[in-house]
């Protein structure tokens, strides 16, 4: 903090404004996946479509579209906040310690912006299968046109 101010000592709670004076701002940083490859994304990126045209080629016969597929979980998770009580008083909070989640299955197909989702208790092989099929009817999926 000295070396970005050009002062000799900065106290403590002067550092705030030093901070800003440095144009900084207080924020939460964007999580990124510890695993996360980024030459492995773009590698993905640009062979995506040269292998939707390789599908397309090898069955001329059918539609071949391409749908995009993620998972979110949403749910209640009770957080206790701090709260302004008085000196000597300690305040009390009902809670209740459980957690309920709801799963979104959601498809997307980027070329027309198309979007299906469902909504299920939990995650598992046999609620995915379910999703899948219901996906199969409300895409269409027939003898002209497959999933891949």
């Amino acid at each position: 903090m000295e070396k970005e101010t050009g002062r000799e000592k900065v106290w403590n709670q002067r550092g705030w404004d030093y901070l800003k004076k440095c144009n900084y701002s207080w924020q939460s940083p964007r999580p990124a996946h510890k695993k996360a490859d980024k030459l492995e994304q773009e590698i993905f990126k640009n062979n995506l479509p040269l292998k939707f045209k390789k599908l397309k080629r090898e069955n001329p016969d059918v539609e071949v579209e391409l749908w995009f597929f993620d998972e979110h979980r949403v749910g209640l998770k009770p957080i206790l906040r701090k709260v302004w009580s008085k000196v000597g008083h300690r305040p009390e909070a009902v809670v209740q310690h459980r957690y309920e989640w709801l799963y979104v299955y959601g498809f997307v197909k980027p070329q027309t912006g198309e979007t299906l989702w469902y909504l299920i208790p939990r995650v598992n092989t046999s609620w995915l299968n379910v999703v899948y099929q219901q996906f199969a009817i409300d895409a269409g999926v027939s003898n002209q046109k497959k999933f891949f």
